[in-house]
This record gives C-alpha cells, structure tokens and sequence, in this order.
C-alpha cells in the first residue's frame, strides 16, 4: 500500500471517529439535560421563527399540491375541448354560412388553450416550486444551528466539570476553555445569522404569493378574454346561418289518417241514426275541434263532416226500416240450423226444448235498434291520439243484410254438452289455436281488408286469421292499435284494431 493511500485511508478512519465521537457527544448532553444534570441554552423568539417557518412551508406546498390538479385539470380540459371542436368542425359544411371563417376560429380556440397551459406551467407552478426550494436549506442551517448548540452546551458542561473537581488539571482547564470560547463562536455566529435570515424569509410571503397569483390571474383574464372574443364570432356566424337557413325546417310526420276522415265540426252527436239530446245545440269545434267520435262500437267515425252526418243519418233510417226483414231471416236461419241439429241429434224432448230456448233467446236478445253487425251502437268512445282508419263504407250495398245468416255447422262441430239431470246447455269454452306461440293475447279474424300505410303496419284480406301479441315496448302503443302476427305467412306488425273481430279469448 502506498503512503497516500494509508494517509487517505488514516484521515477516513479519523473522520469517522470524529463523527462518532461528535456524536456521543451530544447524546450524552441530550441525556444530561433531559436529567437535570446539565443546563440548556434556550432561544423562545427564535424558536417562534422556527414555528412560523414550519407553518409557510406547510402552506406553499399545499398550494403547490393544489395547483397541480388544477394544472392537470386543465390539460385534460384542453385535451377535451381540442376533440370536441374538432367534432364542430367536422359537422359544419362546406356550403354553409361563411364556413372557413367558422373553422378557422375554432383553430385559434385550441391555439389559445396551449398558450394558457403554457403560461401557468411557466409563471405559476415553476415560481412556486423555486420558493419550495429554499425551505430544504433553510431547514439545514436550522439543523445545524441546532447542532452546534449542543456543543456549545456541552462545552459548558466540561468546564463546570472541571472547575469542580477537587484536583486541578491546568492544562485540562486551559483545553476546555479554548473548546468553550471556539464553540460559543460558532453557534453564535450561525445563530446571529439565522435570527436575521429566517424573518426576513418569512417576511417575504406576500412579496412572492402576490407574484404568483397576479401571474395566475393574468393568464386566466387573457384566456377567458380570447375564448369570450371566439366565441362571439362564432354567435354572430351561427346566427346568420340560422337566418340563411330559416325556410329550411323539419316537422316529424305522425301516423298518417284514413283518407275517410276531414276536419270540420257537428252541430249534435249522432248514434246510430238518433240525436243525443244531452248534448244537443253543441259544438265539437267549441270544446276540441276536430275530436273524432266513434260509432257503432268503433266501425265509424265522424270528424265533423256535414256529409258524414247525413250519410249516417240515412244508413240508420234504412236499418230501421228493414229492421223487422232482418230479424225474420235470422229466425228463419236459426229455424232450419236447429232442424237439421234435432235430426242428427237423439232427437229427446230436452235438447229441443234446450235448442229451441236458446234460440229464441238469440233472436229476442239481438233486435235490429240495439245490434248492427254484432256491435253496439250506443256506446261512443273518445278518439285515440292516432286514430286507425276506417273499415271501408258499405253505404253502395243497400240489399246487403246487416246481419250475416248462420250457416248450418257440422254436427260433429256443433253437438252441444246436455245433461239431462240439470237441464242446461253448457258449449265449450273457446281457446287459442293449437298453431298459437305461447305469447298470443288471442286470436282475431279480418272483417275488412288493409293495406298497411307503413313499414310496420300488417297487410291482410277479408278472413285472415291474426294472433295478436304483445309490444315489446307497452309505451309504443297507440290506441285503437294493436299487433299481431299473421298466421298464413307469419309476418309481424301493428294493425287497426277496428278491421278486425276477436274469435279466441
């Protein structure tokens, strides 16, 4: 080993034993102090310093910790605001109300938000962190003020060690008052320093915090005030591109009418050839113009056309009429219905006596004044707010009987339950069809054909059978609509209810 190496290796061992004995030094004078044994030299206003100190570091980090999410908050926002514009300028064409200028003050708003990024990165966050910077260095001087404190004290504490011993050393007394003297000069030094540096720090906060946030409202007030300047440009365009546009607008179309209804009003309601006197002398247009009011059970409905009125008015007196024709040749129909049934039958006297009873019945509980085609003709109902259409008026077919004569069923169809004992007729009970998904409602027959207006209306003739299902969406449903699924090709839609009659429940 060479000689600079052993003196380089000699000075490293010494300086770490004069470290470790530095430090056993002052721990030795912590413990003596803690006991009692030893004085400590104490500084209360510089102590308030320190305190004071602590509290301004305290306070600048937190505004820094604060200003960086505000800081990230606004690039994000700015990283939003670049996509969403982007979005805005893709969406204005090219041969609307002055399209360049439009786009080029939506490039000069994402200019702006770079420049105030920028400048609060710049004049704001790199200002506070510079302040934060001298608390580390000033913490240290502290800490070193602090510890040479110690030695101070310790010092102290030999020589009154010394002075009390009954045998003098002078040589001793001499060492400990030079380490005294020289210790006691450079914490006094230090500490004459730092009773003039620390206020004079703490003194500066409003000299540094007002820089700081006079820069922070400047960049804001130049920000807001560039944005406020684009986007009244872009208000003024705007504008005018509604005015060089305004004969362009769109109205979304509802569910188209029947060609059958018109708009207009009537003087008195009318069911079924008879006026209502309750409501004589009224107006429809004085209390909902154009209300449309359904008669015979929903197969026709009158908007208040004069025509109308008249056309309903003349069918009803021709149904009065031949009121009594009709009824006989239902009588007769059900007369050779319950013959051929009584030949095919046991022929007992209490199957005729139930057969014709019931009968009777039938004819006697359908007379021509309460029933036209199966349906009231008192009930009025109020009009849906999309009213279906129309079956098709019969008005051109006057010697078309109004009601349909039965024809003569299968017997094997047809043979009723009797029980003899109790004497009473029980039919089955109707049900859907085999064929039926487990979703049908029930099962309806076409009385009239439709041609659907739109792409999901159904299409059907005179006699198709309809299952009818459920929405999807209850809430899409209009009254007097309903949907169903056609049974001879399966094709799913909505129909008018009023086309069709139910045959399954």
């Amino acid at each position: 080993m060479s000689v600079a190496n052993m003196a380089e290796a000699s000075n490293k061992s010494s300086g770490i034993f004069v470290r470790a004995q530095k430090q056993l030094s002052r721990t030795k004078t912590k413990v003596l102090q803690n006991l009692g044994k030893a004085d400590r030299t104490t500084d209360e206003q510089f102590d308030e310093l320190v305190l004071k100190i602590d509290r301004q570091q305290e306070s600048a980090h937190h505004l820094q910790k604060e200003l960086k999410k505000y800081l990230h908050c606004i690039e994000a926002l700015s990283v939003a605001s670049k996509s969403f514009y982007s979005a805005v300028e893709e969406s204005y064409e090219a041969e609307w109300t002055e399209e360049k200028k439009f786009r080029e003050s939506l490039q000069e708003s994402e200019q702006i938000w770079v420049d105030f990024v920028k400048t609060l990165q710049g004049k704001v966050m790199e200002p506070i962190t510079q302040y934060l910077a001298n608390f580390p260095i000033l913490k240290s001087k502290i800490a070193k003020r602090g510890r040479k404190l110690m030695y101070y004290d310790n010092a102290r504490h030999s020589v009154d060690v010394i002075q009390m011993a009954k045998k003098k050393d002078e040589t001793k007394v001499h060492k400990v008052h030079e380490e005294l003297a020289q210790a006691k000069q450079v914490y006094l030094d230090i500490n004459n320093d730092l009773h003039k540096e620390l206020p004079a720090f703490q003194s500066s906060r409003p000299t540094v915090f007002g820089s700081i946030f006079n820069d922070l409202f400047i960049a804001e007030k130049t920000f807001h005030g560039r944005i406020a300047e684009i986007a009244e440009k872009e208000v003024d365009i705007t504008n005018q591109l509604q005015v060089d546009f305004r004969d362009f607008e769109y109205t979304p179309l509802s569910r188209p009418l029947s060609s059958t209804l018109s708009d207009g009003s009537v003087d008195e309601h009318v069911f079924n050839g008879t006026h209502d006197e309750s409501s004589a002398g009224t107006s429809f247009t004085d209390s909902n113009p154009g209300s449309p009011i359904k008669q015979n059970g929903g197969d026709t409905i009158v908007y208040g056309n004069q025509q109308v009125v008249d056309a309903v008015k003349k069918t009803s007196v021709e149904i009065k009429e031949k009121g009594q024709e009709v009824v006989e040749k239902v009588k007769q129909g059900v007369d050779e219905a319950s013959a051929k049934i009584k030949e095919k039958v046991n022929g007992t006297d209490a199957e005729e006596k139930i057969n014709s009873t019931e009968t009777e019945e039938k004819v006697n509980s359908t007379p021509a004044e309460e029933k036209v085609n199966g349906t009231k003709t008192e009930e009025t109902v109020d009009a849906p707010d999309y009213p279906p259409p129309s079956p098709p008026e019969e008005d051109k077919v006057v010697d078309k009987d109004v009601y349909d004569t039965p024809t003569p069923r299968r017997v094997e169809e047809s043979k009723p339950e009797v029980n003899v004992e109790d004497d009473i007729y029980k039919s089955p009970p109707a049900v859907k069809s085999k064929d039926a998904p487990p979703t049908v409602l029930y099962e309806v027959e076409a009385t009239h054909p439709y041609n659907g207006e739109d792409t999901d209306e159904l299409t059907f003739d005179t006699g198709d059978l309809i299952w009818v299902v459920p929405y999807e969406n209850p809430e899409e449903q209009d009254e007097g609509w309903v949907m169903g699924v056609k049974q001879t090709n399966g094709v799913k839609g909505v129909f008018p209810e009023n086309f069709t009659k139910k045959i399954t429940q």
